[in-house]
């Protein structure tokens, strides 16, 4: 019997025994609950016990600087951009002439969407 004293799956049962079955669950026996109880107790002690070691873990202190600081690191690229070649000046410049147009009009697309999204939830 499969199921604590009832039939083989292959005989039916009767609703009044399914619900006998279901009523009274298998019980355990004391030694294998108290085994149980004392597993869970030693990992819980032990997930509590992780925990606690790493909050003591601590955090390397947030510096100002990484390295160089900012204004080193300023005049170093202003002092760069002073002695930089005129053609190549020129290169830099015209690409960031590029990209502040292609900056504009993806912010009046962005625009014109938003207009677009607030009128229709306006109606």
């Amino acid at each position: 019997h499969a199921l604590g004293g009832a039939k083989s799956s292959t005989t039916s049962i009767s609703n009044e025994e399914l619900e006998k079955i279901l009523e009274s669950p298998p019980t355990l026996p004391p030694d294998f609950l108290n085994d149980l109880k004392s597993k869970v107790h030693k990992k819980t002690l032990q997930v509590l016990n992780t925990r606690k070691e790493s909050d003591k873990v601590k955090k390397a202190p947030h510096r100002k600087t990484h390295g160089i600081g900012f204004r080193p690191l300023s005049l170093a690229i202003a002092r760069r951009w002073k002695t930089l070649e005129v053609e190549r000046k020129n290169h830099y410049k015209n690409l960031a002439k590029t990209d502040l147009e292609r900056y504009t009009s993806d912010m009046n697309d962005f625009a014109q969407k938003m207009l677009k999204s607030t009128k229709t939830a306006d109606e």
